[in-house]
């Protein structure tokens, strides 16, 4: 995770900043793991907020700041990211509900968003199930990338938060679905 966090700061920042602002006071918002949920989280900091999280470093950062009221879920640790995942974490997932899903992956192309890891994968399509809307914080060295699985090809419910347009068959494929594209500043 701490390598991850290093890797493409500014923009990381910026869409944090992006993602942030479209975060409102009073919401329930489900943040998964990864470095740029993390610099998102660190954005949201301030707000009252109530998060849901399967990542301990951002459930030690909201614990340590008295505005967010923070529910983990329950599983086993997959070290490498900090997350808690597993059965036990999607079944939680099934049993809330959440007004906004904020979610990382590890590529993005024409076909949806990407990740590495099959319970990654399975915990964020709980998270997706469970929210109203989700957007993907995604910087752009996850363009034209395939992982391992494929979490799920977009949907009008979606919002792609990224620091730079990805290629013209990535923003037709967002466009065609109905989800929508948001670019930082």
């Amino acid at each position: 995770f701490a390598a991850g966090d290093q890797r493409h700061p500014d923009e990381k920042f910026a869409i944090g900043n992006l993602v942030a602002d479209l975060v409102k006071p009073g919401m329930t918002v489900i943040l998964d793991g990864g470095s740029t949920t993390y610099a998102v989280a660190r954005l949201l900091a301030g707000k009252h907020l109530q998060v849901i999280t399967n990542s301990l470093p951002i459930a030690s950062l909201f614990g340590e700041i008295g505005h967010t009221e923070t529910i983990v879920t329950g599983g086993s640790i997959y070290s490498r990211l900090g997350v808690v995942l597993g059965p036990m974490c999607e079944d939680f997932f099934a049993q809330v509900h959440a007004d906004l899903a904020i979610l990382g992956g590890a590529g993005i192309t024409e076909n949806g968003v990407w990740n590495h890891n099959a319970l990654i994968v399975a915990a964020q399509r709980k998270m997706i199930a469970s929210a109203e809307r989700t957007i993907f914080a995604l910087d752009n060295s996850k363009f034209g990338r395939k992982a391992l699985s494929l979490t799920t090809p977009f949907e009008t419910r979606f919002t792609i938060g990224t620091d730079t347009r990805p290629t013209p068959a990535v923003a037709r494929a967002i466009h065609t679905a109905g989800a929508k594209l948001t670019l930082a500043s």
